[in-house]
């Protein structure tokens, strides 16, 4: 069954973001990454981390031939996941988007997962990093990562605002930015990061958006920001 790797130098962006308080110190720390004599091994630690492989995901074709696999890691996934909140595996209309800690533990209790690979080592670009880094973090805009034919399932919304817009977006997709923990300002401080939305998210997301006047001011000048529809120019990504 086909497998795409979707964006999979986010997961390495997402690990730079968690000490960044600034697109300038992001854009240092790939810098530094990327400039390291040892680049291969940094690169493969930070692809085994679980927390970072929170970003990593693989779309499968939703269709019969994968109802098995499905059903398998959804069970998998009651049983193991440390959070309610959290899910491993997100279904859009026309596909099935499982993250790779999931796919690491099936690996490990099925013969049906020998032979996988889902080693993202490989499959990271130095070049792409660099230029995510230095595009991704001005002005709030959206990046469609996978398109089917029934349009576009998976977005990435990314730029630099406040701790407290990336706290609300969590509650609707996965966000990478600055450890919380680690934040020295209070929820106004913004930070840069990113947030992965699944299919209909993105309807949340519009709705959060047409009602930004009933949000604290702070919030309410980042979700202006936005991008609209009519006007945003949505940015294809290269999926491996």
């Amino acid at each position: 069954m086909k497998a795409t790797f979707v964006a999979p130098d986010i997961v390495v962006l997402a690990q730079v973001l968690a000490s960044s308080s600034s697109k300038e110190e992001l854009i240092e720390g790939v810098k530094e990454l990327t400039d390291s004599k040892d680049y291969e091994e940094k690169i493969k630690n930070i692809v085994s981390n679980p927390a970072n492989l929170r970003y990593g995901w693989i779309r499968f074709e939703k269709n019969e031939e994968g109802l098995d696999l499905f059903t398998a890691l959804l069970l998998l996934s009651a049983n193991s996941n440390y959070s309610a909140v959290l899910k491993d595996v997100l279904f859009t209309a026309e596909s099935a988007f499982v993250n790779i800690n999931l796919l690491n533990s099936f690996k490990k209790v099925s013969k049906d997962a020998e032979g996988i690979d889902i080693d993202l080592s490989t499959r990271i670009d130095k070049d792409k990093i660099i230029a995510l880094s230095e595009r991704m973090f001005d002005a709030p805009q959206f990046m469609e990562l996978y398109s089917g034919e029934e349009g576009p399932e998976l977005f990435m919304l990314s730029g630099s605002m406040s701790v407290d817009t990336w706290n609300m977006l969590s509650t609707i997709g996965i966000v990478a930015s600055r450890n919380f923990a680690k934040v020295t300002g209070d929820g106004k401080e913004k930070i840069p990061g990113f947030c992965i939305l699944f299919g209909l998210s993105m309807t949340t997301l519009m709705h959060i958006v047409s009602n930004a006047s009933r949000l604290p001011t702070h919030i309410a000048e980042d979700v202006n920001s936005f991008p609209r529809a009519n006007k945003a120019e949505v940015e294809q990504d290269e999926t491996d």
